[in-house]
């Protein structure tokens, strides 16, 4: 494995998976993040770059995984376009429009079957989260042993998941939508996707700067651009009866919420403890309320 040196690189892009820096002219290099990548994952994710060209799933091409100091890196090539958020930021007239775009790539994304072992469970990457939060130590058994069962009780589907789809993760190259960041590219239940989407599109704008950190939008645009999307995707236009579902994936989140904030650059040492005991009561007493209405029929 060869070593490289992104000192004095340019930084494209930061989210919670690693940072991805301009290698050269032709090639980008994505350096992950230890706490939520092993080599096992980085190695699937090169893997998965590559079967996406077979089933029609627009995507980069990667290359060679790297040393970069004490941590993992993938190489890919370099698109020559924006992100889907800083292209929106720019134009903002055409937010509308690729909402519904947004919603309909997702919608094919979720229609397209994988056979058998040829992509991992994405429950899978939802224990993975788990077992963060369990390590961490900031949770009780309690906490651990509800959030396994609530991601078991995910019904098993072979069907596409991106795992981390946002318009940070969404590149614009000649009009043509490209997805980007596969670490967590499965197959299972729309439920594991659109949970991400709601955490990234509709929690975190919800924090000052927190849009701008992981798509290049402002707050207010995001969450324009969230409304306008989950209305597309799910066909529901009773305004009650889509926060009924926003309130289900906002539940659902939690899964990936929980572990998250335990080693979040946005959250101090000194409110971690007071935060992750919060978190955990306001899980238990969402599970006592839904444990009897997580069924998931009302996802599409």
């Amino acid at each position: 494995m060869r070593e490289i040196s992104v000192k004095g690189l340019p930084i494209i892009g930061k989210g919670a998976n690693g940072t991805i820096y301009r290698l050269d002219e032709d090639k980008i290099v994505k350096v992950y993040n230890p706490n939520t990548n092993t080599l096992d994952r980085i190695e699937q994710e090169k893997y998965v770059a590559k079967k996406m060209f077979v089933y029609d799933i627009p995507s980069a091409i990667s290359y060679d995984i790297v040393k970069v100091d004490d941590k993992y890196g993938l190489v890919y090539e370099w698109i020559n376009a924006s992100t889907l958020g800083q292209y929106l930021s720019n134009n903002p007239d055409q937010l509308d429009e690729f909402a519904i775009r947004m919603a309909k790539l997702l919608i094919k994304l979720h229609s397209t079957k994988f056979e058998k072992e040829i992509l991992p469970d994405g429950r899978e990457n939802l224990h993975m989260w788990v077992n963060i939060a369990e390590q961490s130590g900031y949770y009780s058994d309690e906490v651990i042993s509800k959030l396994r069962n609530l991601i078991n009780n995910i019904p098993y589907r072979n069907t596409f998941i991106h795992g981390d789809f946002h318009p940070g993760n969404i590149m614009v190259m000649n009009d043509e939508l490209i997805l980007i960041d596969m670490t967590d590219v499965s197959v299972g239940d729309p439920i594991i996707d659109l949970l991400g989407s709601y955490q990234i599109m509709k929690l975190v704008p919800q924090r000052p700067g927190g849009a701008e950190r992981y798509t290049g939008m402002s707050n207010e645009m995001l969450l324009k651009l969230w409304c306008l999307f989950i209305k597309e995707y799910t066909g529901i236009t009773d305004s009650d009866e889509l926060n009924k579902y926003e309130q289900k994936l906002k539940f659902y989140a939690l899964i990936r919420s929980i572990p998250g904030i335990t080693f979040s650059e946005l959250v101090s040492k000194e409110v971690l403890n007071k935060l992750t005991n919060e978190v955990s009561n306001a899980f238990l007493q969402g599970y006592d309320i839904m444990s009897n209405n997580l069924s998931l029929k009302k996802v599409k």
